[in-house]
């Protein structure tokens, strides 16, 4: 009869453990997806003329950077090539960042371009829906990961 506690409190413990682990995993993973929602949901509810008219200029406007992006990916690949040599030429190392630089803004003002002529034709309260993501798109620190966006000293809306 002693064994027979013994075993019983053994698989008493082994499933309390066992649920508490579940427990655990199971907020783990439904964190894990509401911190997922919040930054891939739809940030405001537009017409369904205006997300199509949205949808129509962010392709036209990736078709026409795509020749961007790809100097990009060469200016990437010339700069790890820069660090990674055995003797770092600091002069070809800050050519090559300028370079990423001016590419990466002319990008930015490519984009803030198409969006100023979406805007032209949208509504005053579509506008005003959009506003804060535009203005946040363009004046952030996008090499920050979102959850630490807006949290800097004296920042008039931080994130959560």
């Amino acid at each position: 009869m002693a064994i027979g506690r013994i075993m019983t409190k053994r698989i008493k413990i082994i499933f309390t453990l066992s649920v508490l682990l579940n427990i655990l995993l199971a907020g783990v993973v439904a964190g894990h997806f509401i911190q997922k929602d919040r930054y891939h949901r739809p940030p405001m509810e537009l017409d369904q003329q205006t997300r199509e008219k949205m949808k129509a200029s962010f392709e036209k406007s990736r078709e026409e950077m795509r020749e961007f992006f790809q100097e990009m990916r060469k200016q990437r690949d010339a700069l790890d090539e820069i660090i990674s040599a055995p003797e770092f030429d600091r002069a070809a190392y800050d050519t090559a960042v300028s370079d990423i630089l001016e590419s990466k803004g002319e990008i930015v003002r490519k984009k803030a371009v198409m969006m100023g002529g979406m805007l032209s034709d949208m509504s005053v309260e579509e506008r005003r829906k959009m506003a804060p993501f535009i203005v946040r798109g363009l004046t952030s620190d996008r090499s920050k990961p979102p959850h630490k966006r807006g949290q800097e000293r004296g920042s008039r809306n931080p994130e959560k």
